[in-house]
């Protein structure tokens, strides 16, 4: 198996035959986890198996605009506006691996490239943007929406009354 990190190697004490380690690397889910003992002059090697169930860990997601409102003049002329969410946590051994989507009025965004606007999270910063000139006139309902990570729940956030004129 993969040395669990921050348990190390240690030798064991004649009268004192207990080891143990704290980490918070292990991934959500069943985690196998295996002791092993190797042997010494009186003693035979052995080794001890138990399956450890971790949960995905909370996470939370905001989102902000950088036009709001956004303005479409003619027809031909429309505002580009970037939507950036944050994920949290962005610290600790596990980092955060999901996506964000990106609606608007329930139907997933247009982004520049004229790809639906699901943005890979940069797991140092915790940040996916989004790029558009495709939001409809009126007032709008922007949700980003975090998933795909097994580490940590999915999360929402909501930016209501949007308005694109």
């Amino acid at each position: 198996g993969i040395p669990i990190l921050g348990c190390n190697p240690v030798a064991i004490t004649p009268g004192s035959p207990v080891f143990s380690c704290t980490t918070k690397a292990l991934t959500a889910g069943l985690d196998s986890i295996v002791a092993t003992y190797s042997h010494d002059a009186n003693f035979g090697g052995s080794s001890g198996t138990v399956v450890e169930t971790v949960s995905a860990a909370p996470s939370t997601i905001t989102l902000t605009s950088s036009q709001n409102p956004s303005i479409v003049a003619p027809s031909t002329v429309t505002s580009t506006v970037t939507f950036t969410a944050v994920v949290t946590p962005i610290t600790g051994p596990v980092l955060l691996s999901g996506t964000v989507t990106f609606t608007v009025n329930g139907a997933t965004i247009v982004s520049t490239t004229n790809a639906a606007c699901t943005g890979v999270i940069n797991p140092a910063t915790g940040v996916a943007t989004c790029t558009t000139t495709a939001l409809p006139s009126g007032t709008d309902s922007v949700v980003a929406t975090y998933t795909n990570d097994l580490n940590f729940n999915p999360s929402s956030f909501t930016q209501i009354g949007r308005a694109h004129v």
